[in-house]
């Protein structure tokens, strides 16, 4: 039997005149298996984590939702009896020790918590009764931070093996047409169509110093283009490497991607630079491939293939498809690293005022970039153009017969829609304004924002063609913080 048995059943009264005892819940509770009674009152404290957004003179504001506060509890606990001081004793000693306790709450139920304060009370007209207020927070049991995927990784690694599996189709599916004049002349005339397309895309990068060195290889194919239809696996060698060497873009040193710029701007200057360069370079590339699937797809449509043979017709299909779709996989990757760029952004706005000297160039750098996801409406409208397109090469694929290859396709799909939906939600929402008057640009951004560092920004992302000079009435297009 309970040592604390008759002490509940005498103060069974003062629990029924508070009106805490409900029907078949007793009233005596343990932490740590140092029992009490619970007496007197029972609170619990939540709501939401919320910071406030109010700027000076204005009569409006916002708040930002961080998500539910942890539930605190308080509840007030007695122990009572001839023993009471060893009974005080032992439970604060159970309130004081280092971490979790499992407490047993005839309110709570059972709960793993951390004992955030206590009070004891003792008076000299009650002898035999020790009176606490405790209060807890729930207990969090991982021992370690939760552990998320790299998506972006897996969206690069899925990229290698879409890429391979196109081009070991292109090799795996060529048939012979070099004894067949018409077959070979309108191939090699296609093939030396798709490197023309592929050095003006590639030219219209203009950002990399070493640029000359990876035209003359793509130039290379060129003169060796009779000897590359009779051999499919030189063939989908020389496409694979210079889909590949576009996907290295982004990934190359600062003083390339920027020629001139030396890495002696300060302590951080270097990797901003690099972060900047890498957002440029890859927003280039993105419009690169797109406008190369552009003239690909035209330049197909123009092909006259009356006369071809059953087998010229079929690497025709094979040849397109491969050199388009690997375009689109490129494009896809660089939207993950203009999204990985985006924010990084962020993430550097935000710490800014901890750098307020920033080098010349890197200011001029940061002035100029322009990246095409900066909001959350930005990603879902890139993530339905680049999904539909991959769907299109999906069902090509399928049609085709080449199951292998539209499986990989649609294995890549998936982790694209899953990289840039789960780390788009971090930037921030776009929404529009209109605006009131002729005024300068940046009134308009501070009346909307409460500031006006952004501007620039603001101005390339709406197509202002005179900052100064915004005409009342137009509709705008704001970001959440700029």
């Amino acid at each position: 039997m309970s040592i604390l048995s008759p002490a509940a059943q005498a103060v069974s009264g003062m629990r029924d005149a508070t009106g805490l005892k409900k029907s078949g819940v007793a009233g005596q509770g343990t932490f740590r298996g140092v029992p009490f009674l619970v007496y007197r009152e029972q609170r619990q404290r939540g709501g939401r984590r919320l910071v406030k957004r109010e700027y000076p003179l204005r009569d409006t504001g916002s708040s930002d939702d961080l998500g539910r506060k942890l539930r605190e509890r308080t509840f007030t606990a007695i122990v009572l009896g001839d023993d009471r001081d060893s009974q005080r004793d032992a439970l604060i000693a159970a309130l004081e020790a280092p971490g979790a306790g499992e407490l047993n709450h005839p309110e709570f139920g059972v709960l793993q918590v951390r004992i955030d304060s206590y009070e004891c009370r003792c008076t000299a007209e009650e002898t035999r009764i020790a009176e606490f207020t405790i209060s807890v927070i729930p207990a969090d049991e991982s021992s370690a931070p939760e552990s998320e995927k790299d998506t972006a990784a897996l969206l690069a690694n899925q990229g290698d093996g879409t890429l391979s599996s196109l081009f070991a189709s292109l090799k795996s599916g060529w048939q012979d047409v070099a004894d067949v004049l018409r077959d070979a002349g309108t191939i090699m005339d296609s093939v030396s169509g798709m490197i023309d397309d592929a050095e003006n895309a590639i030219n219209d990068l203009g950002v990399i110093a070493d640029i000359t060195a990876f035209l003359s290889s793509v130039s290379a194919m060129r003169a060796e283009i009779s000897g590359v239809i009779s051999a499919p696996g030189r063939m989908a060698a020389r496409f694979g490497s210079l889909f590949e060497g576009l996907r290295q873009m982004a990934s190359m040193p600062v003083d390339v991607l920027l020629p001139g710029v030396k890495n002696t701007l300060g302590a951080d200057a270097p990797g901003e630079l690099l972060h900047q360069a890498k957002s440029l370079v890859s927003g280039r590339v993105y419009r690169a491939t797109n406008r190369m699937q552009t003239l690909l797809n035209r330049r197909v449509a123009d092909i006259n293939t009356d006369g071809l043979t059953a087998a010229g017709k079929h690497n025709m299909a094979l040849l397109t498809q491969a050199v388009t779709q690997a375009a689109l996989i490129v494009q896809a990757e660089m939207s993950s690293t203009q999204l990985t760029c985006a924010i990084e952004q962020n993430r550097r706005d935000k710490n800014r005022h901890r750098q307020p000297d920033r080098s010349e160039d890197v200011r001029q750098t940061h002035n100029t970039v322009s990246n095409l996801l900066c909001s959350r409406q930005d990603v879902v409208q890139m993530t339905e153009d680049l999904g539909t397109q991959l769907d299109n090469a999906i069902l090509a694929q399928s049609a085709a017969g080449r199951s292998a290859v539209a499986l990989s396709l649609r294995n890549y799909r998936l982790m694209l829609v899953d990289d840039l939906m789960s780390r788009g939600v971090i930037l921030a929402d776009a929404r529009q304004c209109t605006t009131r008057q002729t005024e300068p640009a940046l009134v308009t951004l501070y009346r909307e924002t409460g500031d006006c560092q952004e501007w620039q920004r603001f101005v390339r992302r709406n197509g202002i063609c005179n900052p100064s000079f915004v005409p009342g009435g137009c509709v705008m297009e704001v970001l959440d913080g700029e």
